[in-house]
């Protein structure tokens, strides 16, 4: 039996609890998919030996009210088991005042998160908090320096934060700190307010440090970088998302939990080489088999035929409150005996 193709919450999970790569789906807009952020940060992790797996939906221009109604965003929701999921949002938009954010940026980010955790519980939820303009931002009614605007970003995420429990990953702070230790440095396009290459191959350092607490090293660079001495830049940045782990990260991390601890218990019966299981499993959301012989199956109580003789393991893994269990038991199937096993008769 294999596992079918198909994108049904239960199914998506069972690929993602199980998948050999760790899947990361970043959501925003020009500051995320400038310069191909996202695959940088996925070539960081991999050659640290993280197997990570990082995709993008991002547009330029767009608010998170763009990504909350539009019906892409849950196509792409649905496409696979995301095991993180990075939202960012427009500096100026979390730069407003927070009677301006409650009323037009909470909603749709409650919008997309709620989809998010109704799609997959299990998926991990983080802002992407971004960076201040290089020379602030004046318009109209509006002026405010850098460092006010940084002040202003960040009160913006963290009042979404306090509406909604969800994790700050503090890009903007750390890519700061690198513009003031190190002024001989540009990190932004002519535009001074979008990331040059070295701009984001620096955030996409800060979400390695954010996500594995550890600071890259020696990590391969984008074509454009490869006759620069960055490391120092590498460590300042990555060493202040660290800094700030506990604060903005570790703090706010929602962990589901069960009210029932899971009990885990499976049948087998086997006929010459057929092998029918029949699942006792209780406080689980998911369960999902593997017949030791290749071949697997998310039936609940499946039947299996073996193709050889012999003695198998069948290993049971279940999840719930988003942790994986694992029961195995063997079992002897044979095309000379009806039944194999010495419990048999």
């Amino acid at each position: 039996m294999k596992i079918a193709l198909t994108l049904f919450f239960s199914v998506i999970l069972h690929l993602g609890v199980f998948a050999q790569h760790t899947n990361y789906l970043f959501i925003g807009n020009s500051y995320t998919h400038y310069n191909k952020m996202s695959k940088t940060f996925e070539n960081i992790a991999n050659s640290k030996g993280k197997n990570v797996h990082a995709d993008t939906l991002a547009v330029s221009n767009t608010t998170l009210k763009f990504h909350a109604t539009r019906k892409y965003t849950y196509k792409k929701l649905r496409s696979k088991y995301w095991d993180n999921i990075i939202i960012q949002g427009f500096s100026r938009e979390l730069a407003q005042d927070t009677a301006t954010i409650a009323e037009e940026t909470l909603p749709y980010v409650t919008q997309l998160i709620d989809s998010i955790k109704k799609i997959n519980p299990c998926t991990k939820i983080y802002f992407f908090m971004t960076w201040p303009y290089q020379n602030g931002f004046t318009k109209n009614d509006v002026d405010y320096n850098r460092s006010q605007m940084l002040n202003r970003i960040n009160n913006g995420y963290r009042f979404l934060q306090s509406k909604l429990t969800i994790p700050i990953i503090p890009i903007g702070i750390a890519w700061n700190q690198v513009y003031q230790e190190h002024p001989e440095i540009n990190l932004y396009q002519e535009d001074l307010q979008h990331p040059n290459e070295l701009g984001s191959f620096l955030v996409a350092c800060g979400f390695y440090a954010a996500f594995f607490q550890e600071i890259p090293t020696d990590v391969p660079l984008p074509k454009g970088l490869k006759n620069m001495h960055v490391q120092k830049y590498v460590t300042t940045v990555s060493a202040m998302v660290i800094a700030n782990y506990y604060s903005y990260i570790h703090s706010y991390k929602v962990i589901p939990s069960s009210k029932e601890p899971p009990v885990l218990n499976f049948e087998l019966a086997e006929k010459w080489t057929m092998v029918q299981v029949t699942n006792k499993t209780k406080n689980v959301s998911n369960v999902y088999w593997d017949f030791g012989d290749g071949h697997v199956s998310d039936d609940a109580n499946p039947k299996h035929f073996y193709k050889n003789n012999g003695t198998y393991t069948v290993t049971m893994h279940a999840t719930s409150a988003c942790k994986s269990y694992e029961l195995r038991k063997k079992i002897t199937v044979s095309k000379k005996v009806k039944y194999a096993n010495p419990t048999k008769k």
